[in-house]
């Protein structure tokens, strides 16, 4: 037996990724709105190769949507609501939206994890969700024991909070369209400091393309 690095495979396979990004990058997405507007708006405007760490992102993503889809046998078809595309298969046996994300963090939920349920329950008028942590480190309890690696929450936001992320979304959403329209990524905000660690995996975090990044 031979086993060597397959160069060809690896360039058609971060190939195939890229053109599958670019034609997912036309519309507006939800996670466009989770995080960084800039970087979305670069996705979309001006494409780079994916590296393999987006290949990392994907695969994990992927795996995880499948899971869910698997668990409660959805189609997965995508629509628009308030003019942002979302997979309608994205829902609980109940009707409720659903999530799952991973960490190496051994506590706590992230902000962007409750950022993107909570959008995905306004575009569906919603007001209660699901969201399953996937804690890919449990940490160790006691010699015998490990904190589970999987926590399974509710969350219900109250009216006002509705409101609030509903304003919210629909101004992210305008600005993005609007720096699409301009074709100018400098027309969106930069990343918000808390969520810096963004921009360590940007392709677009050059000074010339990012000039006032935390």
């Amino acid at each position: 037996m031979i086993i060597t690095n397959d160069d060809e495979l690896q360039e058609e396979f971060l190939t195939k990724l890229t053109d599958l990004y670019s034609r997912q990058y036309k519309d507006i997405h939800v996670s466009d709105l989770t995080l960084c507007l800039r970087q979305a708006a670069y996705k979309k405007l001006c494409p780079k190769r994916t590296t393999l760490e987006q290949l990392n992102f994907f695969v994990d993503g992927a795996c995880r949507d499948m899971a869910i889809k698997e668990v409660y046998g959805n189609k997965g078809v995508k629509k628009l609501f308030m003019g942002i595309r979302m997979s309608t298969d994205v829902t609980a046996s109940d009707g409720f939206p659903i999530e799952m994300k991973s960490t190496r963090a051994s506590n706590g939920i992230s902000d962007h994890y409750l950022t993107q349920l909570t959008i995905y329950m306004v575009l569906q008028d919603m007001r209660e969700g699901h969201l399953i942590i996937q804690r890919i480190v449990p940490k160790q309890i006691t010699v015998t024991e490990k904190q589970p690696p999987f926590e399974f929450k509710r969350i219900i936001i109250d009216e006002d909070e509705f409101q609030k992320i509903k304003y919210t979304t629909e101004t992210n959403r305008d600005i993005l369209k609007t720096a699409l329209a301009e074709k100018n990524p400098l027309l969106c905000p930069v990343v918000h400091k808390k969520d810096s660690w963004v921009c360590k995996s940007c392709q677009w975090n050059s000074p010339a393309e990012c000039p006032d990044k935390p």
